[in-house]
């Protein structure tokens, strides 16, 4: 009797523990998070650490809250597979999805975003779940969602950009991303560098070996040249048109590092960049008869 008694209590908690670790889908203020987060302007970078400053009862649940930069507080909670938000403490005001782990491949989630903003003339944009694969870093295995998103933009044009949610960490961009502008007109690129729980890493970017990095950057240089490249984002490759012959293409990462030099020598031509480069953003110069053009573009990795 007593081992089945033992067996039985062993079985229960082994079960609430593994149930407890699914439901983590996002750190809570308990878990003593820590995120170090590449902010870069223009040609300005910088490295920004995050955490919650603490956890209070609001509505019915248990919130961990955080002020940001614009002085605004946001309120997270994570409930079974989804993580909300709130902007303010009244219960009448709406509470907004941030994570949702329970889409299936084809699945749209709407996530909240600043109804305020110039570049948000709506409270939620599109999240559209494209694949979901694994990745594996300090021994630790975890569900990888890719994403595309699509933000209103200037000119109500359509913009669709790549995000992948990572369970228990969040996005690889930033964890509070519906708080900040990095999308049409914001010229603001963001990267999670790494993270840690109680002192603990758990993650760490697989192109930078830093959890603090600086960066000179790269200007994004503008000029009358009709030049359009496409897709973008890319995956592997991209094609780029020109009103006029090309010499040759440089592509860069955010960090100034050169990624590959093309030479060109028609007006049209597909650069074909390495398979393992990671997703985000590189810049790509474009030298002409008639000029030099330096263009963003997005790498997804789906």
């Amino acid at each position: 009797m007593k081992r089945s008694t033992i067996l039985i209590l062993l079985l229960t908690f082994g079960l609430a523990k593994s149930n407890a670790q699914t439901q983590n889908v996002f750190p809570s203020y308990g878990d003593s998070a820590t995120w170090h987060v590449l902010h870069c302007y223009l040609n300005n970078c910088h490295t920004v650490v995050k955490t919650f400053l603490g956890e209070m009862d609001l509505c019915g649940h248990q919130y961990s809250f955080r002020t940001f930069p614009s002085g605004e507080t946001g309120y997270f909670r994570s409930d079974s597979l989804r993580t909300y938000f709130r902007r303010t403490q009244n219960c009448a005001d709406k509470e907004y999805l941030l994570y949702d782990f329970s889409m299936e491949i084809g699945d749209t989630a709407y996530i909240g975003f600043d109804p305020e903003s110039s570049w948000a003339p709506t409270d939620t944009a599109g999240f559209k779940l494209i694949s979901i694969d694994t990745i594996t870093q300090f021994g630790v295995s975890r569900r990888r969602y890719n994403l595309l998103f699509n933000f209103p933009s200037f000119g109500n044009n359509e913009l669709f950009r790549p995000m992948a949610w990572i369970e228990g960490i969040g996005s690889d961009l930033d964890p509070f991303f519906p708080f900040l502008c990095f999308q049409d007109g914001c010229e603001t690129w963001l990267t999670m560098l790494c993270f840690d729980s109680a002192g603990t890493q758990l993650y760490q970017h697989p192109n930078f070996g830093t959890c603090s990095a600086t960066s000179v950057g790269i200007n994004e240089v503008q000029s009358n040249l009709d030049i359009t490249i496409s897709p973008n984002p890319f995956r592997h490759s991209f094609r780029i048109d020109s009103e006029t012959q090309i010499r040759d293409v440089e592509v860069y990462s955010i960090l100034g590092e050169m990624i590959g030099r093309f030479e060109g020598k028609e007006d049209a031509m597909v650069v074909e960049l390495p398979q393992h480069l990671s997703a985000g953003m590189y810049v790509v110069h474009i030298r002409t008869n008639q000029g030099i053009l330096s263009k963003k573009v997005f790498k997804t990795s789906f």
